[in-house]
């Protein structure tokens, strides 16, 4: 949404009374007309952006949430002394395996490349997608802790699968 004005005029108009205020308006009249007809600009301006500024504001909640959820995800696996024990090919083909990854950045920049991203996959595909999130990270340290070589046993963490789970 465009920035809302603060003209140095109306702040000067304040403290004046009377005829005082009366002048000084007056002279300002110029600076008084620009400033009314900036502002007509700028509320058709925020006028037409308004569906898609609360289209953006009411989706970014939800992205928020999912963020949330991801983030935690990988957090805890980044917490963990088994998952630290693998080196990053690893990591990254276990999270590739459970699903943890995007195979394709999700683009919704514009309306229109989110009605595309909408028509490929549905809001509740998503969500469940984001509800699968704590089961795939579950999984991958049940994977971490088979990538890790027989005389190497998992940390003491009890939270940590145990090599024969899955």
């Amino acid at each position: 949404m465009p920035a809302v004005p603060a003209p140095v005029w109306l702040d000067q108009l304040g403290p004046l009374t009377g005829n005082e205020q009366l002048l000084a308006i007056y002279e300002a009249r110029d600076d008084i007309e620009a400033s009314i007809a900036a502002w007509k600009w700028l509320a058709e301006r925020a006028r037409k952006r308004s569906p898609v500024w609360e289209l953006a504001t009411a989706l970014s909640r939800h992205v928020v949430g999912d963020l949330d959820v991801a983030e935690a995800a990988a957090a805890h696996l980044d917490g963990d002394a088994t998952w630290s024990r693998l080196d990053e090919t690893a990591r990254e083909e276990i999270r590739r395996d459970v699903g943890l990854t995007l195979s394709q950045s999700l683009q919704v920049q514009t309306t229109d490349a989110l009605s595309k991203a909408l028509d490929a996959r549905s809001l509740s595909a998503w969500q469940s997608g984001i509800d699968a999130v704590p089961g795939r990270a579950s999984k991958a340290m049940t994977e971490a802790v088979r990538h890790l070589p027989p005389d190497d046993p998992p940390g003491h963490d009890s939270r940590c699968p145990s090599r024969n789970a899955g």
